[in-house]
């Protein structure tokens, strides 16, 4: 029986600098799972890469996936949704309903992270902090 890795200090996000915490991966969680290196993101910023790269929220926060850069989505195909009102962007992600739903699609995913971990204040005020470049897996090692 092999011992999971200590971290004796918390590792920093790839994308804000905040301490994480690595720890045991649980191999059934198909979303936010814990990294057991401390090469990743925080919470927060593993939350906000998955709402801006997984359609269909993408376009509902009005970000294009496709879009060489993050860039709002020009064309208002979700505006039968908002009743014609452009309600789209992070600001939306306030709304206790929509944080609600989230929790939904994390325990459907059996995410590992809890939802009342989610600091959703700060995923809205630090939306527009880059992501670094994606590296390959081999570069990892």
């Amino acid at each position: 029986m092999s011992e999971p890795p200590l971290f004796p200090l918390p590792a920093v996000c790839n994308r804000c600098g905040r301490n994480c915490q690595p720890g045991t991966a649980d191999p059934k969680a198909r979303m936010l799972r814990i990294s057991e290196t401390s090469d990743g993101y925080c919470l927060d910023c593993a939350v906000t890469e998955w709402l801006r790269i997984t359609p269909p929220i993408c376009y509902m926060l009005g970000v294009h996936p496709q879009a060489g850069k993050w860039q709002q989505q020009e064309q208002k195909s979700w505006d039968h949704m908002t009743r014609g009102e452009d309600r789209r962007g992070p600001e939306m992600l306030l709304n206790e309903q929509v944080r609600e739903q989230f929790g939904a699609v994390m325990r459907g995913g059996f995410a590992q992270a809890s939802i009342a971990n989610i600091n959703w204040r700060w995923i809205v005020e630090n939306w527009a902090i880059p992501f670094p470049p994606q590296r390959k897996e081999a570069d990892r090692a």
